[in-house]
């Protein structure tokens, strides 16, 4: 894994879960991705992350594309639900809908 510079959790502070299991599975029904908000269809292999954060459980199912994003440019950690806003203040580009992000600081560099 290699951080390209994306800040994903770099810049953010928080706890991490004092319990935390991640594991593939294949849906056995239709899912929403936590990330994109796209399809994760019946029978599509997933992510997903249970865990302990702050006394509440919670559960996040990820499609493998947004986990590979997340692995290979985050690697200094992450927030669920915040990859792609990250990766559009931080590269310029929406990886969902394929739009470049008019303004930011990559605008105003020479």
């Amino acid at each position: 894994m290699t951080d390209l510079g994306c800040s994903c959790a770099c810049t953010y502070d928080y706890e991490p879960a004092d319990v935390y299991q991640a594991k593939e599975v294949k849906a056995r029904k239709s899912h929403t991705c936590y990330e994109c908000d796209g399809e994760i269809a019946r029978g599509e292999t997933h992510e997903v992350v249970s865990g302990l954060w702050d006394g509440s459980w919670s559960r996040y199912r990820t499609c493998l594309l947004c986990v590979r994003i997340r692995d290979d440019l985050c690697g200094c950690g992450f927030i669920f639900g915040a990859l792609r806003e990250t990766i559009r203040e931080d590269f310029g580009f929406d990886y969902v809908t394929g739009e470049f992000v008019t303004s930011g600081w990559w605008k105003d560099r020479d």
